[in-house]
C-alpha cells in the first residue's frame, strides 16, 4: 500500500522508522534540556552575594576628639573579635551602621590593620615590620554578612580582615545565611582576607543522654557511655584537623590560625579538667588560636600563640568611643611619665601623710592632698591607680584629676556608690554614677581612673568599667586625693601610682 504526501511516496514501514527517529530525536532534545536544567539550578553562574553599600558615617565631635588624642603605641598587636554585621539584635551583632562607625573612629585614630602573618612573626618572636598603631580585625563563624556588609567598609579604610570558618556551615550553594565557596575564594582575590579556622562544627551544641551539650569544652555522654579525656582529647583533635583540610582542599588555604567558637562553648563554662588542655590540642593543627576574653591583652612577644585574646567588637563596646577605651586596655601600659607621689598640699580638716606610695588621710569632715611636683599642674590626661581602705557608711574617698583648683572632675567612692562629678568654681554636676557593693571587698578596694581626651574610665575591683564622656579640657590640673568622714575617721590609698600621657619630659619626679 502506497499514501502520497506532498508529492512523497512513503511505504508503512518507513512511516513507522521515521516516527521512530522523531520520538528518539524529541527524548534527547528533552533530556539535554532537563540536563541542561538541572545543572543551571545546581550550579548558578554566579553564586557571589552582592554587597552591600557602605552605611555614610559622622563622627561627633567628642569621638573626633577621643581619636585625635589617641596615644601612639607599637610592639604589641590589639585584636578585635567580631561574629555577624547585621541588624539581627543578637548578643554577639553589631549592625552595619556601628560597625561603619567603629572603623572611621579606627581611621581617625590612626590605626592600620595587619595580616595573620604579620601577628604570627610577632608572637613568635621574629622579626617583623609593622605599622603604627597596628590592628588585627577578626570575623568568626563564616557568616555572610562578613562580606555582604563588612567588606564595603574595609574597603573603604584600606583595611583587611580575618574570617575564621566553621566548615559544617560552609556552603556550596547561594541563598544562605553562611559564606559559601565561590564567595569565600572572591574575598581572598581582593587581597583584603585571611581565612582560618573556627573549628569544623563551630558553636554547636550536641545531643547526648543529658541533653545539649557543648560539644568542644565537655566530656560527652552517650548510650551511657561517658567519654574519658584521652576520647575527648581525640574527638577535638579530629574536628580540628577536619577544619584544616578541609580549608585546604576547597580553598586552596594553609589556615595558620583559628578562633575558638563561643559564646556557647566559652572556656569559662567549660569543663575544668578539659579548658586547660585545649590550647595545646590547637596547637596541634594551627600555629595560632584567638579566643574573646573578659579581660583581653594585645598580642605581642610574650603571648601565649594558642590562646590570643580579642576585644569584643559588639556587646558593651559598640559605642565608638567605648570601642576605642576598650582597645586602649587592651594594650601594655607605659612606664615613662610614672609619678611618685612624695609631696602633698593638704587643703581642709584633717592630715596627709604620706610615704612611698602610701597616702593616709585622718580627718574629721572633708580633706584633700593635692599632689605637689614641679610639673604637677600641667597634666590633662592621666592614669591612676591605688587600694583604698577605710570606706564605710560614715566615710568615703575621692580622686580628682585635671584639678586646677578651679575646675576638676572627682571621682567618689561610698560603700554603695560610685559617682563622676564635675566642678567648675562653686557648682558641681553629676556625669555619671552607679551601684557597687564594698562589703564584698574585704576591706581594700582596688581603684583604677584614668581621663584621655573626652573619655573618662572608672573601674573599681572587678566590676566592669564605668565609662563617661567629659568635657574636653581648658587648661591643665593636678591629680589629688580627698576623704569625707562623719567624725574622726581614717582613709588609706596604698600601692598608688600614677602614669601621665604625652606630658612634659620632665613629667617624671
Amino acid at each position: 500500500m502506497k499514501t502520497e504526501m506532498k508529492g512523497i511516496s512513503m511505504t508503512s514501514a518507513f512511516k513507522a522508522r521515521l516516527r521512530m527517529v522523531i520520538t528518539i530525536g524529541v527524548v534527547v532534545a528533552l533530556g539535554a534540556s532537563l540536563w541542561a536544567f538541572v545543572n543551571s539550578t545546581d550550579v548558578p553562574a554566579d553564586l557571589v552575594s552582592q554587597q552591600a553599600v557602605p552605611p555614610a558615617v559622622t563622627l561627633t565631635a567628642s569621638e573626633l576628639d577621643n581619636a585625635s588624642t589617641f596615644r601612639p603605641f607599637s610592639g604589641s598587636v590589639p585584636v578585635v573579635g567580631y561574629h555577624d554585621i547585621t541588624d539581627s539584635g543578637t548578643l554577639d551583632s553589631i549592625t552595619p551602621e556601628q560597625f561603619a562607625a567603629q572603623m572611621s573612629m579606627l581611621d581617625q585614630a590612626g590605626f592600620m590593620t595587619v595580616t595573620l602573618a604579620q601577628v604570627q612573626a610577632l608572637v613568635m618572636g621574629e622579626a617583623v615590620q609593622l605599622p603604627a598603631n597596628p590592628i588585627l580585625l577578626t570575623f568568626d563563624g563564616g557568616d555572610l554578612s562578613t562580606w555582604v556588609n563588612a567588606d564595603p567598609v574595609l574597603a573603604q579604610h584600606g583595611y583587611t580582615g580575618t574570617v575564621f570558618v566553621a566548615t559544617s556551615r560552609l556552603q556550596t550553594e547561594i541563598g544562605s545565611t553562611y559564606l559559601n565557596i565561590d564567595t569565600l575564594k572572591k574575598m581572598i582575590a581582593t587581597g583584603r582576607w585571611n581565612v582560618g579556622g573556627n573549628t569544623d562544627l563551630g558553636d554547636r551544641t550536641v545531643a547526648t543522654d543529658t541533653g545539649e551539650v557543648p560539644w568542644m569544652v565537655n566530656r560527652l555522654t552517650i548510650n551511657g557511655h561517658t567519654e574519658t579525656i584521652d576520647e575527648w582529647q581525640q574527638r577535638v583533635v579530629a574536628d580540628l584537623t577536619k577544619n584544616r583540610d578541609r580549608l585546604r582542599t576547597d580553598l586552596g588555604v594553609d589556615p595558620i590560625a583559628m578562633s575558638y567558637p563561643t559564646p556557647l562553648n566559652s572556656l569559662i563554662d567549660g569543663d575544668p579538667e578539659l579548658t586547660p588542655l585545649l590550647p595545646a590540642l590547637i596547637g596541634s593543627q594551627f600555629t595560632m588560636g584567638f579566643r574573646t576574653g573578659e579581660n583581653p591583652t594585645s598580642a605581642s612577644d610574650g603571648s601565649v600563640v594558642t590562646s590570643l585574646q580579642r576585644v569584643r567588637g559588639f556587646g558593651v563596646n559598640i559605642d565608638p568611643i567605648a570601642f576605642l577605651g576598650a582597645i586602649d586596655e587592651s594594650l601594655p601600659r607605659p612606664t615613662p611619665g610614672a609619678v611618685e607621689p612624695t609631696a602633698w598640699v593638704m587643703g581642709g580638716q584633717g592630715e596627709c601623710l604620706s610615704s612611698n606610695d602610701v597616702l593616709v588621710i585622718a580627718d574629721e569632715g572633708y580633706t584633700s592632698c593635692r599632689l605637689q611636683t614641679a610639673t604637677a599642674d600641667q597634666w590633662t590626661d592621666v592614669r591612676t591607680s591605688a587600694y583604698i581602705a577605710g570606706i564605710s557608711p560614715t566615710s568615703s574617698a575621692s580622686i580628682r584629676v585635671r584639678d586646677s583648683g578651679n575646675t576638676r572632675l572627682e571621682i567618689t567612692v561610698t560603700d554603695t556608690k560610685l559617682i563622676v562629678e564635675r566642678f567648675v568654681g562653686d557648682s558641681h554636676e553629676e556625669l555619671a554614677s552607679t551601684p557597687i557593693n564594698l562589703a564584698m571587698t574585704n576591706g581594700s578596694t582596688p581603684i583604677l581612673v584614668e581621663v584621655r581626651g573626652t573619655l573618662l574610665m572608672v573601674t573599681v575591683d572587678d566590676l566592669p568599667p564605668l565609662r563617661v564622656e567629659v568635657p574636653a579640657p581648658t587648661q591643665p590640673g593636678a591629680v589629688s586625693f580627698a576623704a569625707t568622714t562623719s567624725g574622726a575617721g581614717v582613709i588609706t590609698f596604698t600601692t598608688l601610682n600614677i602614669i601621665t600621657f604625652n606630658q612634659p619630659d620632665n613629667a617624671t619626679q
